[in-house]
């Protein structure tokens, strides 16, 4: 399959535009009338007697804050929302079952703060349990883990346990030969099958028959089946010894060009995920220093010659004071970026 520009950037777009409700963060006023901030996965993390609980729970329950949403109403949320009879009308004392935690998951106090070199070594010793697809995710989230708790970031952290809980209790196995629930094959619709019939060299000059792409579509999610008397007869050729070479054929390269396609998905997550965590790994005083020596905008952190020479000249006007210089130091570009940009406004 040919990709096009558009359909890179479409992909690239995807890829950073993938963003989780327990990392949005809710302003609210403490019991003193204090104004503070604080993420959905942190609030939700202490419970009900947090100012700030219900407008978290409607978040998560909503995908935004009641106050975004004009014409919103209060709704009471149940704090366990698998208690009760929901069973239905034909089975009203059937409770619904609650997600079953791995045994493996018992060995830590998932409700409470886990320190990082307990929680590393714990995934350690459990990672032949964890799917590989799993594996991956967990491992990004443990380096933001580590990042938060030694920036003191709890709240941040707490909702990043969260998320490595959730994860967890969907699909770790209880023991290594235990199978993994494989999800459903993903079908594919008829318009897509067509959409890719057109980007063939074969069909450029051709209109494209709707009877071979459904065809062909069938094939695909069917999982290339020869049981042609299943097929819909609307389907069928005439000749009742039609063998449907071509489309088979065609059938094979279009999952073919869909793997690549994931494949390619895939690398470019990991290449934006490697590119994130290098620029977060970078010395901000170092790369201030770069710009105002070059004097050129930084484009991989956003980092213009006005700001960065401000970020030297605060760095080396703490000479006398190597506890604040090393606290300026572990800030990550982003973050002195920001805080320098408030006291330039």
């Amino acid at each position: 399959m040919k990709l096009t520009k558009n359909k890179i950037k479409e992909m690239i777009f995807e890829v950073l535009t993938e963003e989780n409700v327990m990392d949005k963060k809710i302003k609210y006023k403490d019991k003193d009338g204090n104004s503070k901030e604080a993420t959905v996965g942190g609030i939700l993390k202490q419970g009900e007697n947090h100012p700030a609980y219900k407008d978290a729970k409607a978040m998560t329950s909503k995908g935004g804050s009641e106050k975004e949403k004009k014409g919103s109403t209060n709704i009471n949320i149940d704090a366990d929302p698998f208690s009760g009879d929901v069973g239905g009308p034909a089975h009203p004392n059937v409770p619904k079952d609650k997600p079953k935690r791995p045994k493996a998951m018992d060995d830590l106090d998932w409700d409470n703060e886990i320190e990082p070199d307990e929680l590393e070594n714990w995934i350690v010793d459990n990672q032949k349990k964890i799917p590989p697809s799993s594996m991956r995710a967990i491992n990004g989230w443990m380096d933001d883990y580590e990042e938060y708790w030694s920036e003191q970031e709890y709240d941040h952290a707490s909702a990043v346990q969260y998320k490595m809980k959730r994860e967890l209790e969907r699909y770790m196995r209880e023991s290594k030969n235990e199978s993994i629930k494989e999800s459903k094959i993903k079908r594919f619709t008829v318009k897509e099958v067509h959409r890719w019939m057109k980007t063939l060299e074969e069909n450029r000059y051709r209109k494209i028959v709707n009877a071979d792409a459904r065809r062909v579509a069938w094939l695909v999610n069917n999982n290339l089946s020869e049981d042609y008397e299943s097929m819909p007869k609307t389907m069928r050729k005439k000749w009742s010894k039609a063998q449907y070479g071509r489309e088979r054929y065609l059938a094979t390269e279009f999952l073919k060009s869909k793997k690549s396609e994931q494949k390619l998905r895939e690398s470019i997550r990991e290449i934006i995920k490697e590119h994130l965590n290098e620029v977060k790994k970078q010395n901000a005083i170092d790369v201030a220093r770069k710009v105002v020596k070059t004097k050129q905008y930084d484009k991989a952190n956003g980092l213009d010659l006005t700001t960065a020479n401000f970020i030297v000249q605060v760095y080396d006007s703490q000479k006398k004071n190597p506890a604040v210089q090393k606290k300026l130091a572990k800030m990550s570009v982003v973050q002195l970026s920001k805080v320098i940009g408030k006291l330039l406004r």
